[in-house]
C-alpha cells in the first residue's frame, strides 16, 4: 500500500513540475488529492507527500 502511494505522489509530481505555463510567469500551482486506505502508522510516525519541481524534491507536508 506505502509503495502505491509513493509511486501516485511520485507520478503526481511528474505532472505539476511538467505543467507549468512559463510563458505567464505563473510561479504557483494548486493540488489536491484525496487518499482512502491509508494504513494506521502509530504515534510516532507521520506520512509526508513530496513533489519534483525542477529537478528538485519539495516536500507537500506531513499527515496522519
Amino acid at each position: 500500500m506505502i509503495k502505491k502511494f509513493l509511486a501516485s505522489i511520485f507520478a503526481i509530481g511528474i505532472l505539476v513540475s511538467s505543467c507549468s505555463n512559463e510563458d505567464e510567469g505563473q510561479t504557483t500551482a494548486r493540488i489536491t488529492l484525496n487518499l482512502n486506505g491509508l494504513e494506521e502508522l502509530g504515534a510516532d510516525y507521520v506520512y509526508e507527500g513530496w513533489i519534483i519541481v525542477n529537478g528538485i524534491p519539495v516536500s507537500i507536508g506531513t499527515f496522519s
